[in-house]
């Protein structure tokens, strides 16, 4: 999935491709969830990571991490300030949406005040460009803290007083009857990335810390 791409997925798969570089090649499809019901079958996969909302009868699905959602704003704007924030210290912001027919987008509803025409600078279908326009203080956005990385130079992620969290997750084809060794590489390297910047992982996610194949198990 797109949004997590850049700074969790990519770095995993380049560390597994380079110890396999001989032998291993990759074909990588970036996708928002919305697509995945179309793209699963015009790009057949392995392996895939990203926050999957949409239900998939076909695919395997596990929750490594649950990802507590942000306030992203610019370093430029006053709430930067501030060290958490409630749904009525940014009432009164510009906001850049995700479009109304994202399942990301439902989620982050719920803790967006209710807006005035005049609010709502745009509805974006990527999460990299909302983050992009938030880094230029065209407005505010709300998304998860992995996803937020991206401009943490020039943002600050604020947490919100109100929890909720959306899952982040590896899926792949139920049709495969084992996940492969390298697969099990990337879900090990991006359990680690999504520890190391303070989120805590699933009992699924844990299971892959150990560099130890045997604990490596998909069950």
């Amino acid at each position: 999935m797109a949004r997590h791409c850049s700074d969790v997925t990519l770095p995993a798969i380049t560390k597994v491709l380079k110890r396999h570089e001989k032998v291993l090649k990759v074909t990588i499809d970036i996708h928002d969830s919305r697509d995945m019901y179309y793209s699963k079958y015009s790009h057949p996969f392995d392996i895939g990571f990203g926050t999957l909302l949409s239900d998939h009868d076909d695919l395997e699905k596990r929750i490594m991490a649950r990802l507590p959602m942000r306030l992203v704003v610019s370093k430029q704007n006053p709430l930067s300030e501030k060290d958490k924030v409630a749904p009525a210290d940014y009432k009164d912001e510009d906001f850049i949406l995700l479009s109304h027919d994202m399942l990301e987008r439902k989620l982050t509803d719920t803790l967006t005040p209710d807006l005035t025409e005049d609010q709502v600078v745009g509805e974006i279908s990527s999460t990299q460009v909302a983050l992009r326009m938030v880094k230029r203080n065209a407005g505010v956005h709300i998304t998860d803290l992995l996803a937020a990385i991206s401009v943490s130079d020039d943002c600050k992620a604020i947490p919100i007083d109100v929890p909720l969290t959306i899952p982040f997750s590896v899926f792949w084809p139920k049709s495969e009857k084992e996940l492969s060794d390298e697969a099990k590489e990337c879900i090990t390297e991006i359990a680690e990335s999504i520890k190391k910047v303070g989120i805590p992982l699933t009992s699924f996610g844990k299971s892959f810390l150990s560099k130890s194949p045997s604990n490596q198990a998909i069950s």
